[in-house]
């Protein structure tokens, strides 16, 4: 399944993969990739499987209520070639004003500082991300933003890492049975992917373009 791609959003990642699909290894090591998931202490699809009788199918008996976001953690993440920037926990719904707080001013910015290149920041165009206290920030401080076109997850190297943490904490020994378990695993287990693992993602910034362009701008593997 993948999300609605119409023509107009077709276009725009054709025109973003073709401008980018000759970059090197080296330019696509300038790019800080950021983004944020939330993971759920259920792994499961919530079914429950449950013998009714007709006109049973609404019945309390056999209708699970289940609160979305009660049992879950929202992380915030960045990756270069060489270096994964501190996993950050968000607690509730991001807003501007905390992103641009705990986030931008906390983590991104110091990051880029330290570095000897500039670097640029890529983020997705979620709310947040795009509200004018953010870009009022991004602009104060120099900060250079790459260009997102929309709906493409699958351009970000980042999404793939997502899946890899949420192995690495699914498949532990110790499951985490609450919320502050569950944050603990996020924070230890990324720390704990190899960088190598990293870099590899960074590494497939091409394949994902051409793949794109192959496609007419349509969906990927990836």
């Amino acid at each position: 399944m993948g999300q609605v791609l119409t023509p107009r959003h077709r276009l725009v990642r054709q025109q973003w993969c073709q401008n980018h699909r000759n970059w090197t290894r080296h330019q696509w090591a300038g790019v800080i990739f950021s983004d944020e998931s939330r993971f759920s202490l259920q792994h499961q699809d919530g079914r429950i499987r449950v013998y009714r009788r007709t006109g049973e199918r609404f019945s309390d008996a056999c209708v699970g209520e289940v609160n979305r976001f009660q049992r879950s953690v929202m992380v915030w993440g960045g990756i270069t070639e060489n270096h994964k920037l501190r996993l950050v926990v968000i607690p509730g719904n991001l807003n501007a004003v905390w992103y641009v707080n705990n986030v931008l001013n906390a983590v991104v910015l110091p990051f880029i500082h330290n570095q000897q290149r500039p670097m640029i920041f890529q983020q997705d165009n979620a709310t947040p991300h795009t509200a004018r206290v953010t870009r009022q920030f991004l602009a104060n401080n120099n900060i250079n933003v790459m260009h997102w076109p929309a709906v493409s997850p699958d351009l970000s190297p980042i999404e793939h890492l997502w899946d890899e943490l949420a192995r690495r904490v699914r498949t532990h020994l110790v499951q985490p049975q609450n919320i502050q378990e569950l944050e603990a695993a996020l924070l230890r287990e990324w720390d704990n992917i190899p960088m190598e693992t990293v870099s590899n993602l960074i590494h497939s910034m091409r394949r994902r373009c051409v793949a794109t362009l192959t496609a007419n701008g349509g969906h990927t593997r990836y």
